[in-house]
């Protein structure tokens, strides 16, 4: 249900897709990413205007309606995937949010924005970004081929009988196994760690998902960059921040 992933290369620190910090390789989709404030003022962060952070009402419509939201979540309107999901039903109903909203409409698309910013920066998100780092160190090791082309391959390109689909393998279900294609155990950040929590790591680890209860606690949002969570202004940020 995402369009095509591209790696980018750029001398600006921010604009690249990788950055460096903690004696680490990190990736960054561009959504946030490096806004929270252990490294909002990084080299690799954005500054003014540019930061998501400082979006107007306005920004933030003009984004949904785009499907774009950031690097690597950017919606494919034309995939039965995202017009059979929940937010494609959103946009569907609303048509697309064109034209001038009414105040349920505002509130929808900015509620999507939030839900969007949060999933791109939460743990989840987190992981893939440490699936992707393990396939470009492997490829620069490894390989012939450019460390960043191995990445846009590995998400972009499908496996198998796939191939005529022309769709990403993250996010699939095999329909012959029913295997949710998410990342390597290893690569799997992890956040549930009490025996209280197996439920929610069940879910987290198998289908890319976390429990609706949990959405509203800081937990989702810590990451190998952001190691006791996102947070604004000293503020930690949650989805129903």
């Amino acid at each position: 249900m995402l369009l095509k992933y591209k790696f980018q290369i750029d001398d600006n620190a921010y604009r690249s897709s990788m950055f460096e910090y903690g004696n680490k390789q990190h990736f960054n989709f561009h959504f946030g990413d490096t806004e929270s404030d252990s490294t909002k003022k990084e080299d690799f962060a954005p500054q003014g205007d540019d930061r998501v952070l400082a979006f107007t009402e306005a920004q933030k419509i003009a984004v949904v309606k785009s499907g774009r939201f950031g690097d690597f979540y950017q919606f494919n309107f034309n995939s039965k995937y995202f017009k059979n999901s929940l937010i494609g039903n959103l946009y569907s109903k609303n048509h697309h949010f064109q034209g001038e909203l009414n105040a349920q409409q505002t509130k929808t698309v900015l509620d999507i924005f939030e839900y969007m910013f949060a999933l791109n920066n939460s743990a989840l998100t987190y992981s893939i970004k440490q699936q992707l780092v393990e396939v470009y160190q492997n490829s620069a090791n490894q390989s012939d081929t450019e460390p960043w082309l191995a990445v846009e391959d590995f998400i972009n390109q499908p496996r198998g009988d796939d191939i005529v689909r022309r769709v990403g393998r993250i996010g699939r279900i095999d329909p012959k196994g029913g295997q949710y294609a998410f990342v390597e155990n290893h690569n799997l950040y992890d956040i549930f760690k009490l025996t209280s929590e197996t439920n929610e790591h069940n879910l987290y680890k198998n289908y890319a998902s976390f429990n609706i209860k949990k959405h509203d606690a800081t937990t989702m949002m810590e990451t190998g960059l952001n190691n006791f969570g996102y947070s604004i202004n000293k503020n930690k940020y949650t989805q129903r921040h």
